[in-house]
């Protein structure tokens, strides 16, 4: 044993081993402690991702809600106009229609109007030259004294009615 503790490479391993073990007793701990810092912020990191991931899918559901709805609205915007052209349209046409008969209808009362008019400018007309032919005829019956016989017989039948 003597020979043992006079040898450099015994007392060079002993060191060693002592200084490893020091190393392991000191060391292990500061590994663990590390090791297990490591492993929350892990944690926390994996944690914070789970809760962003939730946030985002609730966004994402969100913006697909709000995304349904705009075109559910879009729809029953598209739907309306369309009812609402729709009846717009046979609006105009019924419209139209009743303007058309009103022009039709004045159309008409214009037409008879003037048939009207020239019914009674013919019959004036016809009067007005049936007149003057009368006249024309009077006149040339009651010219010299056969004219002068029938006024006065004309004369006498007045005075003979009026009596």
């Amino acid at each position: 044993m003597s020979q043992l503790l006079e040898s450099t490479y015994f007392w060079t391993a002993l060191a060693l081993v002592i200084f490893f073990g020091l190393i392991y007793w000191k060391g292990l701990s500061a590994i663990k402690q590390s090791l297990d810092a490591r492993i929350n912020r892990i944690r926390l990191e994996l944690e914070e991702a789970e809760n962003l991931k939730e946030e985002a899918l609730a966004t994402l559901q969100d913006y697909q809600r709000r995304q349904r709805n705009a075109i559910e609205q879009a729809d029953q915007i598209i739907t309306a106009a369309q009812a609402q052209a729709e009846h717009l349209k046979q609006e105009a046409q019924t419209k139209l229609e009743d303007i058309l008969k009103r022009r039709e209808a004045q159309a008409m009362d214009k037409i008879a109007q003037a048939e009207a008019r020239a019914l009674e400018e013919m019959r004036t007309l016809t009067i007005n030259r049936v007149i003057q032919a009368s006249t024309a005829i009077l006149t040339a019956k009651l010219e010299g004294k056969n004219g002068e016989k029938a006024v006065d017989l004309a004369i006498a039948d007045v005075k003979d009615k009026l009596h």
